[in-house]
């Protein structure tokens, strides 16, 4: 493809890096068969003589209102207290990347549901499963993760432990 088909493609919402149906019956139904970044359509049909139309019809109309929606403003700021630990906390966060396809109205009506235990032990891994996450509109899940440590914390040693609490002691603490 060369630029001008870059540029024209572009101004349609491509990234640039996709294939694209140039001629015949791809280029007819390119707009069908491009899809929708981020969704994707699986159509089921039970042998009726329709099945297919009436499926285009419902991909017609409906996914034109999915929008590919950001949702990590919903899983920031979440951690655990560790015990025990070099650090005090671990951040955790989510093991998928936090979008999915939603219409306007699932955004507005999101609701987060956190599940984190009190705290945990150290040593704590990056990457260990510390929760789960789940993003709710009504009481249908839109997306759901697991919540991991985004960083290792290291166990205290006896005796890093000691001079931790006999500097402490020192500063009155």
């Amino acid at each position: 493809m060369d630029e001008t088909e870059q540029a024209y493609y572009r101004t349609l919402g491509y990234d640039g890096d996709e294939s694209v149906g140039k001629e015949g019956v791809e280029q007819a139904f390119e707009s069908y068969l491009r899809g929708k970044d981020g969704t994707r359509l699986i159509i089921v049909t039970l042998n009726g003589k329709d099945d297919v139309n009436t499926h285009m019809r419902l991909y017609e109309h409906f996914f034109p209102l999915l929008a590919r929606v950001d949702l990590s403003g919903f899983t920031e700021g979440l951690s655990v207290p560790v015990t025990g630990g070099t650090r005090d906390s671990v951040a955790a966060v989510p093991a998928a990347e936090p979008e999915a396809a939603l219409l306007e109205r699932e955004y507005d009506e999101l609701t987060r549901e956190v599940e984190l235990p009190r705290f945990v032990y150290a040593p704590v891994e990056a990457g260990q499963v510390l929760g789960e996450i789940r993003l709710l509109s009504g009481d249908k899940v839109v997306w759901q993760s697991a919540l991991v440590a985004d960083s290792d914390v290291p166990a205290l040693t006896r005796e890093r432990q000691g001079i931790l609490e006999f500097i402490g002691s020192l500063l009155g603490q």
